[in-house]
């Protein structure tokens, strides 16, 4: 009996995952139009079952949201842990294989979350699964407070000192931006960095999901701007409530 419930709930965690990268395909061809996107989710889906049977893992369960990377829940013994799958196979194979490296970078600051392991050269990684991880967005603050605390997170991620040129320079991440340059050394910027992807880990803030790129420190503020200047309908309320572009600067000055 209780092989049978492990062989159904393996049965379950695979049609769920099937559903998942079904959803991500569509994402995955608007990205990469050139790109089979069946290709690149049997690929995950084959990932997915070496990683689970080569890092004992159980009760997994993708998680919703996001629009790259299949990520699912799971326990490996005792331990919550989170399993990320990001796909590969096209343009952005660098940027996304650096992603574990950048959270090992950060791993002295505590303000990234941990990276527990990888495999398929950093397609695939095995993190701590952050408790509560309530986000900051859903923590009830004002806008204002947010981007303070936004900013004190990029100063935490900043204080791992200037990182190897193996990362991808910001010039070759977003050859458009206008990045300052101020002169400063270089940092690893997050530049993802927002409200969805800061959790709450125990009484502070954990970063997930970052780029990883070499850039002046200034560089998530203005990725931030960014954000808020795609999605205009979010930004007149959170520049409104902040009040105004100045909310931003509030964010800057943290960082120095």
């Amino acid at each position: 009996m209780r092989s049978g419930r492990y062989a159904r709930a393996r049965m379950e965690a695979a049609i769920s995952c099937k559903f998942h990268c079904n959803r991500l395909a569509e994402h995955w061809q608007g990205y990469w139009p050139a790109t089979d996107a069946a290709e690149l989710a049997a690929d995950i889906e084959e990932r997915l079952a070496a990683a689970t049977a080569a890092w004992g893992l159980r009760s997994i369960e993708p998680l919703d949201g996001g629009m790259l990377a299949l990520t699912c829940a799971a326990m490996q013994n005792d331990r919550p842990v989170v399993l990320k799958l990001n796909p590969r196979g096209h343009r952005d194979d660098r940027q996304l294989a650096a992603e574990g490296d950048a959270l090992a970078f950060w791993s002295d600051t505590g303000a990234a979350v941990e990276l527990l392991d990888r495999r398929d050269d950093g397609f695939t990684l095995l993190q701590e699964r952050i408790q509560p991880g309530q986000s900051l967005d859903d923590a009830g603050l004002s806008a204002e407070a947010r981007l303070t605390e936004l900013g004190r997170l990029a100063a935490r991620l900043h204080q791992a000192g200037p990182p190897p040129s193996s990362f991808m320079h910001v010039s070759e991440f977003a050859p458009d931006w206008d990045v300052p340059r101020n002169g400063d050394e270089e940092v690893l910027a997050h530049l993802d960095l927002h409200g969805g992807n800061a959790l709450r880990a125990g009484g502070s803030w954990k970063v997930i999901d970052p780029k990883g790129v070499r850039a002046d420190r200034h560089a998530d503020v203005l990725d931030l701007a960014k954000t808020l200047e795609w999605t205009r309908i979010r930004a007149r309320a959170e520049l409104a409530e902040s009040g105004g572009w100045p909310g931003l600067r509030r964010m800057a000055d943290v960082l120095g």
